[in-house]
Formats: C-alpha cells, structure tokens, sequence
C-alpha cells in the first residue's frame, strides 16, 4: 500500500482539547480509580497519543478538571438545543432529560471507582458555584411556563424541581441509558397530564 493511503486510513489525531473524549477520560478515572490512573491509560482510553495529552494538560488532575468541566458544559448544551425542536411538550422534555442525564447513567456504571468521580466532579464545580441542576430548573421552568404546561410562573417552578429531581433519582437507578429514558418517558407524561388545580 502506498504511504499516500497508509496516511489516510489513519484516524486523525484530536488536534484541540475541545476535539477530545472526556466522557471516555471519566469512563477511565471510573474504572480504574484516580490514583491508579495514568496519563497513558487515559491517553489509551481517550484514542490518542499519550504526547497529544501531555500538549494540552499539565498532569491527570488537570484531565479530570478538564473532562468534568467540559462533559457538564456538552451535555449542558446538548439538552438546552432539544427546547428548541418542534415537538410535543412530552417529547421535547424527553428529549432535555435524556441528552442531560443519559451518558451520566453510562458513566455512573463505568467501574468501581465512579462515586469517587462524582465526588470528585462536585468538589471541582464547588469553587465556581457552579451548579447545574440550578441551571437547568431555570430553563425548564421557562419552558413549562412559555408552552402553558403551567400556566403560573411558581407553578411552573415547582414541576421543574420536581422532574429534575425524580431524573436525577432515576440517574442514579437505572442501569442503561435505555432504562432511564423509558422511566423518564412515564414520570414526564405523568407529571404534564396530571391537572394542576
């Protein structure tokens, strides 16, 4: 085979650290624990050269920041973009929970070692007050209130806390992504066809 082709069959190599796999990097840290994660174990994990990882991070503490940060921010977006499909309430609300949660229920059953994650996942966002599940009762408050699901702004409010909660409760049962977007399908239709008096 000429080198021309060789080259091309090649996977490219991420070139930015915005082009890496933190959910994958997560994965890592879950299955094998911080301590005994290595750059080069990450760097596996992730599809990369272990230098394409030293050329963006200083050491496996600041992959960690960086991966949790940056999965908050993608799923963040990720969910956000689903308010704006032209779908039913119940289907675009799905939808928001599913593309939030979703890959969090994979990660959660990555190893042994994912509360250690999760823990350590809080004690990053805690400097910044940065808390996502504030983030997203705003938005779906918003939603519920502009689509007349609920047609008072404290109302709309209370059924926002209530999903976010039964979902993040959910997150922590399921054990597939599957399994918590069918829960997740019966508690919204639940929810937005109960009459609010």
């Amino acid at each position: 085979m000429p080198p021309e082709a060789q080259a091309k069959d090649k996977p490219e190599r991420p070139t930015a650290a915005r082009e890496l796999d933190s959910l994958a990097a997560l994965q890592e840290f879950a299955r094998r624990g911080f301590r005994k994660t290595t750059i080069v174990s990450l760097a596996d994990a992730m599809g990369v050269a272990r230098q394409t990882l030293y050329n963006h991070f200083n050491n496996k503490e600041t992959v960690l920041e960086w991966a949790i940060r940056s999965l908050i921010a993608e799923l963040r977006g990720d969910a956000l973009e689903r308010f704006a499909t032209a779908k039913p309430v119940g289907e675009v609300l799905l939808g928001v929970f599913v593309a939030w949660l979703g890959p969090i229920v994979a990660l959660l059953r990555a190893g042994p070692y994912s509360e250690e994650v999760l823990g350590l996942s809080r004690q990053i966002r805690q400097p910044t007050n940065a808390d996502p599940l504030q983030h997203m009762r705003g938005a779906v408050r918003d939603y519920l209130f502009a689509q007349r699901v609920r047609t008072h702004k404290t109302d709309a409010d209370d059924l926002s806390l209530l999903l976010i909660y039964a979902a993040k409760g959910l997150m922590m049962r399921c054990e597939t992504e599957s399994e918590f977007k069918t829960k997740m399908r019966q508690l919204i239709r639940a929810a937005i066809d109960t009459p609010h008096h």
